[in-house]
């Protein structure tokens, strides 16, 4: 998780196919794709900002927790008095 959240994961920028429009790809979509992808770096090497590397974390935070991720970052900022703002889930 760290190597994610620090840009050290050795993971691509970004993923641009299915990201950037109206109806975004689910994230598990996106990791199953990733698998494919070759690493930029070995982990741990050389800092190399990825957008890719915080998706994977809220997928963790998901996976682990058996909760979407907007509402376990409205329970954190609960939980902190943070002013957090998650996003409506469109249907």
């Amino acid at each position: 998780m760290r190597h994610l959240l620090t840009h050290h994961a050795g993971l691509p920028g970004s993923r641009l196919k299915g990201m950037w429009n109206w109806r975004p790809e689910p994230a598990s979509a996106v990791l199953a794709t990733l698998r494919e992808e070759a690493s930029v770096y070995p982990p741990d090497l050389i800092f190399h900002y990825s957008n890719l590397g915080f998706a994977l974390a809220g997928l963790i935070v998901e996976r682990l927790s058996g909760k979407p991720f907007a509402d376990s970052m409205e329970r954190a900022s609960a939980i902190t008095g943070s002013s957090i703002g998650a996003r409506t889930r469109r249907s």
